[in-house]
């Protein structure tokens, strides 16, 4: 279609050139001429057009992608590691630390909700999930444990205790309390970052 677009057009301006010879008035050089150019102008429209040069619609750059993703991804777990004595646990706004005797029994995740942002320790016990304690952030818990600067943003931080659930008997219970005691290696290990301040 673009081709013979092109071939119909450039027919129209020969003839016109050929007419501007025949007749050999100002006038009328004047005039192809200006028709010659405006032919040409829009000649190089239809290409532009069908290329998708000058189509309206325009495609998200690799920037405005990036900036668009890059919200506000709240707390994060960015790494676990066990090391010889400990399970370092580091987010996007802490690292914290539990005893390594423990890795199998005390696992960890995130919750981000308009209503609460916490770090949830928890266990697995008879194959069922029991919370154990969470570290909450931007909001106010039972136990207020003090404030933590996040990029520009100051926000306090307390912690939840869960208790044993009473269906919980014998070796059970027992597991699930030693599991909880890892609540104060957590809070040792939060006072050590630099940009935590405990409440006084």
């Amino acid at each position: 279609m673009r081709v013979e677009t092109c071939r119909k057009l450039s027919e129209i301006i020969i003839r016109m050139c050929v007419t501007m010879n025949v007749y050999g008035k100002s006038k009328w050089t004047l005039i192809i001429a200006l028709l010659a150019v405006v032919l040409v102008l829009l000649m190089i429209l239809v290409i532009g057009l069908d290329n998708g040069k000058f189509s309206p619609e325009t495609e998200q750059t690799p920037e405005q992608s990036t900036s668009a993703e890059a919200g506000s991804n709240g707390l994060e777990i960015l790494d676990i590691q066990e090391e010889k004595n400990d399970v370092i646990v580091t987010t996007s706004y802490c690292v914290v630390k539990y005893p390594y005797a423990f890795s199998d029994l005390v696992q960890v995740e995130t919750i981000n909700r308009d209503e609460k942002t916490a770090l949830c320790f928890y266990t697995v016990l008879n194959e069922t999930k029991m919370p154990l304690y969470e570290l909450v952030f931007e909001g106010m818990a039972n136990i207020p444990l003090g404030t933590i600067t996040v990029g520009k943003s100051v926000m306090g931080v307390s912690a939840i205790v869960h208790a044993p659930a009473t269906t919980l008997e014998g070796d059970v219970r027992l597991a699930f309390v030693a599991a909880q005691e890892t609540f104060h290696d957590v809070v040792l290990s939060l006072e050590e970052n630099a940009n935590f301040v405990p409440t006084a």
